[in-house]
């Protein structure tokens, strides 16, 4: 059953990514939560669990676990979870799953005073070794290796000529035209119509049943790009509808020099 479940919640949460969502983050937060609060309520009756419930055995601890795992796990927790799946992909996302235990056992020795074993720190670093395995490229890119420029942080910008901006992101090809036409009235009409953007560009390419796409906008200076994209200029710009189209998507740019 536990195998499933998680089966089932990768599958479920792949199936999100590729879905148009007509409603609001809130309403598909709830859905979910009375979806499977109903079933676990349907499930628990059936196998006779309201005999066994004896409201004068249940402690204050209890109840206090209770309302931290609604408070915390739920409406904090689970939306962030929702939110992160909209404007990243669902490998790195999907790395919380590794972390958790190691929370877990970090505040169980720090808590409840729960030995902590040569196995446990064992898998505690099999556990970070397969979270970095699964990021790696990502900080291949960060620290410039093979296949990635090394990207120029903004903030030590030398003051060139122009700054080129560089963004990535796959959608389903059979929405790819769909997305070009949505992009084109979206974030280059909105490149454009800042100051000191020196042109766009939008480039595609498509792999078997995804299409990759490639924003790269120019500019006159740093300032000008955070006129575009606000104080953070090497997170990526989003809109809400993105996660309209969007499977993939890189939640950082690249800035470069441009040398001629």
């Amino acid at each position: 059953l536990l195998t499933f479940g998680a089966l089932a919640w990768a599958g479920g949460s792949m199936i999100a990514r590729r879905m148009k969502m007509k409603t609001s983050l809130t309403m598909a937060l709830s859905l979910q939560m009375m979806l499977g609060g109903g079933m676990m309520l349907v499930l628990g009756t059936a196998v006779g669990e309201w005999a066994a419930f004896d409201v004068q055995a249940v402690s204050a601890r209890s109840l206090a676990s209770l309302a931290y795992l609604i408070v915390m796990g739920t409406l904090v927790a689970f939306s962030a979870y929702v939110w992160l799946m909209r404007v990243s992909t669902p490998e790195k996302v999907g790395t919380h799953g590794y972390v958790n235990p190691v929370v877990a056992v970090f505040l169980g020795w720090w808590i409840a005073s729960e030995p902590v074993t040569a196995g446990t720190l064992a898998a505690t670093a099999t556990i970070l070794a397969g979270v970095a395995l699964i990021n790696l490229p990502a900080i291949r890119k960060l620290l410039g290796g093979r296949g990635s420029l090394p990207a120029v942080p903004p903030d030590t910008q030398p003051d060139p000529s122009m700054i080129a901006r560089t963004w990535h992101g796959v959608v389903p090809a059979d929405k790819e035209d769909a997305y070009l036409e949505y992009l084109q009235k979206t974030g280059v009409v909105d490149a454009k119509a800042t100051g000191g953007n020196q042109g766009v560009y939008v480039m595609r390419r498509r792999e078997a049943d995804k299409t990759h796409f490639f924003f790269l906008s120019l500019w006159e200076s740093m300032e000008a790009i955070k006129a575009f994209a606000g104080n953070e200029p090497e997170k990526a710009r989003y809109y809400p509808e993105d996660a309209e189209y969007l499977l993939e998507l890189e939640p950082n740019v690249e800035h470069y020099d441009v040398a001629g």
